[in-house]
């Protein structure tokens, strides 16, 4: 296992479903530091503080397009996924398209952007 690379991957972190004892939201952040112990690993996480707290049945809704499996719910373990976390979280609307922060775009209506494109 390349532990280096899983660390420049986003994470999603979340309870089981239905585990009375965690409140059912997840997380979305970076594991910062990961080691092994025996068969266990031990990790540190991060949660991103730009992005807010997802209640876990949203995630459910998009298990398909994160390519979480029947039981990936059910189960305490971490699994590093092919999905792209922050495409799929931004496809299902679980998070706002980035705005730019350096300079504005000007929003046209479609008239005028159609008007613009044939000239």
């Amino acid at each position: 296992m390349d532990i280096a690379r899983l660390l420049t991957f986003p994470t999603l972190l979340m309870p089981e479903i239905g585990d009375p004892r965690r409140p059912q939201i997840a997380q979305v952040g970076n594991v910062v530091a990961l080691t092994r112990s025996g068969r266990d690993y031990h990790f540190r996480f991060i949660r991103s503080s730009s992005i807010p707290e997802l209640p876990s049945a949203r995630i459910q809704e998009a298990a398909i397009e994160l390519g979480i499996g029947r039981y990936g719910f059910t189960r305490t373990r971490w699994t590093v996924l092919a999905a792209d976390l922050y495409q799929v979280l931004i496809e299902k609307q679980l998070l706002a398209l980035p705005k730019p922060t350096a300079f504005t775009l000007p929003i046209t209506s479609d008239k005028t952007s159609r008007i613009k494109s044939r000239l």
